[in-house]
């Protein structure tokens, strides 16, 4: 889910508060795209701080710099850029309805976004984008409505002024961006057509500070929770916090029909990063659930319909390559 669209750019950009991943690629009529080229870049630390409120960067010029050396010598200077989760709000909305013309609609999630968001939206600007909602889908507990889900909405806020500096580091560097998206929503827009939309399945990506997570039924995104974490803390603890999170929220989880286990993809910024992160292909059982139970897989998941099929690549070339929207 992009907040800017204008074309799709042979060249995707992600930026992260620890460097600069680059990933160019070739389309032909009616062949597969194919990667030219990746470039990574470090950044000085402190020179990129991912905020929804605050100035995300130090050094305009100096960015820029960095941006331009990444990105090297290219014969079009159109960009598509991922930005931090850091930098944006998102919320996933349930609805009995939705109003028909656009403005009424726009308006409408605006409201249900600073509502359960409980927060003040003043000149953000707002993307959202609209899944049909699996059959008979009661709210979520707590909810004040009585009637059954037709719809979720997964929406982003983010304040102009904010992407205003992406744009300055962007026409520094001799660039223009023709897409802008985040990391995680690419990531997820990736992956999620490479699995069978079975009953219930999770993604949690970990990026920089920030891990993600987001709950599917029927392939449709019905829960999100984004939390900080710290270099140190225990991812596991998170997942299982945000597991519990879910079913608090949608107590009708009772897990996957059958014996098959729902699966939890986690996935990170470096490929050997193993310190932190749960065992691969564990078997966890949530609280007040013993017949629920997650797999967790550590890395991209594996499927044809997945490209390109190397699932060792580190989260920066996953989110540069997911701008360019090559599926």
């Amino acid at each position: 889910m992009n907040l800017l669209q204008t074309h799709r750019a042979d060249t995707g950009v992600c930026l992260r508060p620890d460097g600069i991943t680059m990933v160019r690629v070739m389309r032909a009529w009616r062949q597969p795209a194919k990667v030219r080229c990746i470039e990574e870049r470090p950044i000085r630390s402190g020179l990129l701080r991912p905020s929804c409120t605050e100035v995300n960067v130090e050094n305009v010029d100096e960015l820029a710099r960095d941006l331009a050396a990444a990105v090297g010598s290219a014969r079009t200077r159109t960009v598509a850029l991922s930005l931090p989760d850091g930098c944006v709000s998102m919320a996933i909305l349930p609805f009995e309805s939705l109003p028909v013309g656009e403005r009424e609609r726009e308006t409408l999630v605006r409201w249900r976004f600073q509502h359960d968001r409980r927060c003040a939206l003043t000149d953000e600007q707002i993307a959202y984008r609209i899944y049909p909602a699996p059959a008979r889908t009661p709210h979520p507990a707590g909810s004040a409505d009585g009637g059954t889900v037709t719809a979720y909405v997964m929406a982003i806020a983010v304040k102009p002024s904010i992407l205003r500096q992406y744009h300055m580091v962007c026409e520094q560097a001799g660039l223009l961006p023709v897409s802008i998206g985040f990391s995680s929503l690419q990531a997820f827009d990736l992956c999620r057509m490479s699995v069978a939309p079975a009953s219930e399945h999770f993604w949690a990506l970990r990026m920089s500070d920030r891990l993600t997570f987001v709950a599917c039924r029927g392939g449709v995104p019905v829960f999100l929770r984004g939390t900080r974490v710290k270099e140190h803390d225990d991812v596991r603890a998170e997942l299982v916090s945000s597991l519990q999170c879910f079913d608090d929220d949608c107590p009708h989880s009772d897990g996957p029909s059958g014996t098959d286990p729902a699966i939890l993809y986690v996935m990170r910024e470096q490929v050997d990063e193993q310190k932190d992160q749960p065992e691969d292909r564990a078997l966890w059982t949530p609280a007040g659930h013993p017949r629920w139970q997650v797999e967790v897989r550590n890395g991209w998941p594996e499927g044809r319909q997945l490209w390109p099929p190397d699932t060792t690549m580190s989260i920066g070339r996953w989110c540069a390559l997911a701008s360019t929207e090559v599926v």
